[in-house]
C-alpha cells in the first residue's frame, strides 16, 4: 500500500482502464484480524478504486465460533466486521479432516493434489491407499467450494460492472 501510494498506482490503474480487486485474507485470531483491518485502511487510501474482498480463512477456526469475551472477537466486532459490511466477505472453509496437512508438508499445491495418481498421493502424504484417496478427495472438495465462492463474488462483480 505504501508503494502504491508513492507511485500513485490508483491513477495509473484508472488511465489503463483497470478495476483492481484486492483479496485480504485473515484468520480467526486477534493479530490476523488487526492486520487485515490495517491493510484495508491503507489500501483504501492508496488505491481508492480497488474493490476489497475479505477472505476469511477458516483453516484454524471460524469467526462465528469465537468466544464473545476473546480478544479476537473484540477485534472482529470493533474493526473488521464494519469493514466486512462495506466490502465483500468470502469464506475459505477448512479442508475437511485436516487432509491438507499431509500434502502441505510435501510442498504440494492444491491443484496438483487433485490430479495426483493414487500412488503419488500415497507417496506424498505417507498415508495408506484408502486414506490417501480420501485426503485427495477432501482437497478436491475444498477447491470446488472455494471456486464456487470466488465465482459467486467475481460473477456478481462482473454483472454489476456490465450494468
Amino acid at each position: 500500500s505504501e508503494w502504491a501510494a508513492l507511485v500513485d498506482l490508483d491513477e495509473e490503474l484508472g488511465e489503463f482502464g483497470f478495476d483492481p480487486v484486492v483479496f485480504v485474507p485473515f484468520t480467526a485470531e486477534a493479530e490476523a484480524i488487526r492486520q487485515a483491518h490495517w491493510t484495508i485502511e491503507r489500501l483504501t487510501t492508496a488505491i481508492p478504486r480497488a474493490e476489497i474482498i475479505l477472505a476469511e480463512n477458516q483453516r484454524d477456526g471460524r469467526i462465528a465460533d469465537l468466544h464473545p469475551a476473546s480478544a479476537a472477537w473484540q477485534e472482529w466486532t470493533d474493526k473488521l466486521k464494519p469493514a466486512a459490511e462495506r466490502h465483500i466477505h468470502i469464506i475459505m472453509g477448512a479442508i475437511p479432516g485436516g487432509s491438507w496437512r499431509y500434502f502441505e508438508a510435501a510442498g504440494s499445491r492444491f491443484i496438483d493434489v487433485v490430479d495426483l495418481e493414487t500412488q503419488a498421493a500415497m507417496r506424498l502424504s505417507g498415508l495408506p491407499r484408502a486414506e490417501a484417496k480420501i485426503a485427495r478427495g477432501d482437497v478436491a472438495q475444498w477447491l470446488v467450494a472455494l471456486f464456487d465462492e470466488l465465482d459467486r463474488v467475481l460473477k456478481t462483480r462482473e454483472a454489476a460492472n456490465e450494468a
